[in-house]
């Protein structure tokens, strides 16, 4: 027990000496002091570095400059609402996340095409805008709350500052980071406007506030009426400095023969000498943060709660104010790295992903106050494979990059300790040369999926933080990207199926599956629904805010782009909205479909389906549940449905005046030809969306044919690309059957490997893959032969049970 014990200590000192602490800035003047001597370190590494490549003649090639983003073209009634209603899919309860759209069961509030807009939602038979504001930049996301409205808009593109700073920029960095697998946490590089309008009078929504920053926004939080902005400064860059020498841009400079090395290091020298002058004679109000509030009130002036880390490149600002008062911006700004936001009730952290490690500082809230810092090893994935209970911090984080099979991932707990966030539990070398592709901690309990070929889900018992386990493993094909808790016994989750080939796997269709995790040791695959083929995406697969589960009435909603095989390529055969019936018990059922775009055909095909997995762009972005109805939302347009007659589209508010007859929007076609040009479905003398027809799922109940004597019901067969469902009666004794009844089905839903495919030009014999008779509870298969079809007899020919 000694032994254990002296290995324990030392096991937590090595973890001990990993962390570190930010250090407090005292005044402007030692932050002046701080930044030049970390600028002057920073530029004499990367000349170095240069320096090496010039003696190894590796600068002989074209050096290939990131250009610049392009610039941007910049009365309250007594109502009901809805009974219950969903809203948005945040990480912890009580903790709000900003996203471009919220409701509040009577009202959608929603930022598009530069403006804020209000349309009033019920009744859904009547809904329509009411109002709208015009926002500066591009409006992105908000909050509404305690009827304000406190809205997020970009502004140019952050280039230049006066007089001798230039701001590095990135083209790159215009989208969302948002799952993180292969993008970074660095804000969208344009200056960041807040807008907060007092919406007391849904009708005229009124200008309280305005706050300009010179920085971008990485994230947010909002807790009660307060609101937490993240604010990144991009690292600022010191017009003038170089970082190689003029002569080395000679193109004739390659052909000469290497200069020795002590003549090449005294012209980096000298160029040093010159770029330290340069660092020196920089002043604070050149490089320091700034914001412009409509109240006059600035946080930063005095230097007030600066940072310094060890390895800072830009500034990062934590802001609070409240939303519903005219209180002055606080501030707690560090020099460091941006990265991944997690937020607790209590605490906000900024997870920096580096090389190897992955940095952590920990805010205190309501004060944002600077708390403490530590490090892990390897970097981590997005804000759900962090999480705070009880006291630590729990994260997780991969090490190296596939297809090295040093890959391997690490669950690090850490306690606070002083101002330091201090490792005192580690599980290592999980999963070697996988990856994780998600992660989520619920309660004492974590689960993490990584990814090779195979998707082992991890079940992680964190009870005891100083000493968590792996409790159990579960490998199926394919890998999940969000894992959502259904209940306190089970996970639902969407991510993609995958076929092993070998080397490598190459991916299906959108997945969703539900995991029994009541004992963690034996965690169970329970039901799994395969959704299109390669090429499929939903918004939800990477944005937690696009998955929509609306527990009280167990419906799950998502936006998807299905796509299937084709002859040539795979064609895009529904875009819009799924609502599907979520039950632990029996599994997925899909209720309707909400279409939005037209289908593709061969002869109008539009590449719909060649898209990067992390990367899913769904024209539908978001959905909305009232009661019984449901609201799919577009950047252009909000459809209302009732769930019972999901094809029918209630109230269609387009969200600009610019609409015209395409594929997206067919309600704007009004003749038959341009309806037919554009896929749609001419009806009743108007254009229509097609319905998807057929979905495949994996409950085999709902397509199982049931034999109890005297008929044979068979819910799923396929005749020429249409579903039907069809009753045989027993003909005779020698279990001959004659079809009774043969209807259009009114679920178009079909099972992997139980649905009956019957050509009618070429069928000889036909079987019936999933057979239950009243007997016992196995599946069985039967073959018959085709006698006649008029009337439609067919003879058994054998009998099997099904695998």
């Amino acid at each position: 027990m000694k032994q254990i014990f002296l290995l324990t200590i030392i096991f937590n000192l090595l973890l001990v000496s990993e962390s570190y602490a930010l250090q407090k800035v005292e005044s402007c003047s030692t932050m002046v002091s701080e930044f030049k001597q970390a600028a002057i370190k920073k530029m004499e590494q990367r000349l170095d570095r240069n320096l090496e490549m010039v003696l190894n003649r590796d600068w002989c090639y074209p050096i290939i400059l990131n250009a610049a983003p392009e610039k941007s073209t910049s009365g309250d009634e007594a109502t009901t609402g809805a009974t219950e209603y969903s809203e948005t899919n945040v990480q912890v309860s009580g903790v709000d996340e900003a996203d471009f759209v919220k409701n509040d069961g009577t009202y959608i509030y929603i930022v598009a095409h530069n403006q804020f807009k209000i349309v009033k939602a019920w009744k859904p038979e009547t809904a329509a805008e009411i109002s709208s504001f015009k926002i500066e930049g591009i409006p992105k996301k908000m909050y509404v709350h305690n009827k304000r409205a406190f809205i997020y808009s970009s502004l140019e593109p952050i280039v230049s500052t006066p007089p001798n700073i230039y701001i590095r920029t990135d083209h790159n960095i215009q989208k969302e980071c948002t799952y993180g697998y292969d993008c970074e946490f660095t804000g969208d590089g344009r200056e960041l406007k807040i807008t907060v309008l007092d919406i007391s009078n849904v009708e005229q929504p009124r200008l309280v506030r305005e706050i300009k920053f010179s920085g971008a926004y990485l994230n947010s939080r909002r807790i009660d009426n307060s609101v937490y902005s993240v604010v990144v400064f991009p690292e600022p860059i010191i017009k003038g400095i170089k970082y190689f020498p003029e002569d080395i841009y000679n193109s004739q400079f390659c052909d000469e023969k290497p200069q020795p090395i002590a003549d090449m290091t005294a012209i980096f020298d000298e160029l040093k000498a010159k770029n330290k002058a340069l660092i020196e004679s920089t002043e604070i109000e050149d490089f320091l943060p700034t914001v412009k509030d409509s109240l006059n009130k600035t946080p930063f002036e005095q230097c007030d709660n600066f940072y310094v880390g060890e390895q800072g490149n830009s500034f990062l600002s934590i802001l609070s104010t409240d939303i519903n008062t005219d209180t002055q911006l606080n501030a707690t700004t560090i020099y460091g790295k941006s990265g991944a936001v997690y937020a607790s009730n209590s605490a906000l952290y900024i997870a920096s992903r580096f090389d190897t490690t992955t940095e952590i500082n920990k805010f205190a809230l309501p004060t944002i106050k600077y708390s403490g810092s530590g490090t892990v090893k390897g970097r981590v994935l997005n804000q759900f494979s962090m999480d705070e209970y009880k006291g630590f911090f729990r994260i997780a984080t991969t090490t190296g990059h596939l297809p090295n099979p040093d890959t391997h991932s690490t669950i690090s707990i850490l306690e606070q300790l002083d101002n330091k966030l201090v490792n005192v539990g580690i599980i290592d070398n999980i999963a070697p040369t996988e990856d994780i592709r998600s992660a989520r901690f619920i309660g004492d309990k974590g689960y993490i999926v990584t990814f090779k070929k195979t998707d082992p889900l991890f079940v992680l018992d964190l009870s005891n933080p100083k000493q968590p386990e792996i409790a159990g493993e579960l490998k199926i094909p394919g890998f999940s990207t969000y894992m959502h808790p259904l209940d306190d016994k089970h996970l639902l989750t969407i991510g993609y199926d995958a076929i092993d080939k070998g080397a490598f796997a190459l991916f299906q269709g959108i997945m969703l599956q539900i995991f029994d995790i009541s004992n963690m040791n034996k965690p169970s695959l329970v039901h799994k629904e395969i959704i299109g083929s390669r090429g499929s995406s939903s918004e939800a697969a990477t944005n937690h805010l696009a998955f929509n589960y609306f527990r009280s009435k167990k419906l799950l909603a998502l936006p998807m782009n299905i796509c299937e095989k084709a002859e040539q390529h795979d064609i895009m055969t529904f875009a819009g909205l799924l609502v599907y019936k979520i039950d632990a018990e029996t599994g997925f059922e899909l209720v309707r479909t909400v279409p939005h775009v037209a289908p593709e055909t061969r002869n109008k095909y539009q590449g719909y389906c060649y898209n990067w997995w992390t990367q899913s762009n769904t024209y539908v972005k978001r959905s909305i549940f009232m009661d019984d109805y449901v609201f799919s939302i577009t950047e252009d347009t909000i459809k209302a449905n009732k769930l019972d007659s999901l094809e029918t589209d209630i109230a269609i508010i387009h969200l600009t005046d610019k609409n015209k007859c395409d594929n997206l929007h067919l309600d704007q076609c009004f003749t038959e030809k341009d309806c037919l040009s554009n896929n749609g479905i001419w009806q009743d003398e108007s254009c229509r969306l097609a319905s998807y027809k057929l979905l495949r799922t994996s409950n085999p109940k709902l397509c199982t044919a049931n034999y109890n004597d005297q008929q044979l019901k068979i819910p799923c067969v396929h005749i020429n690309d249409t579903q039907y469902q069809a009753i045989l009666s027993n003909k005779s004794k020698d279990i001959e059957f004659k079809l009774e009844e043969n209807e259009k089905a009114t679920i178009n839903l079909t099972a992997r490997g139980c649905e009956v495919v019957y050509k009618a030009a070429n069928t000889k014999e036909i079987k019936i893959p999933c057979i239950k008779t009243t007997s016992n509870s196995n599946l069985y298969s039967a073959k018959f032969k085709l006698l006649d079809t008029d009337p439609f007899v067919m003879e058994l020919l054998s009998v099997g049970e099904t695998n």
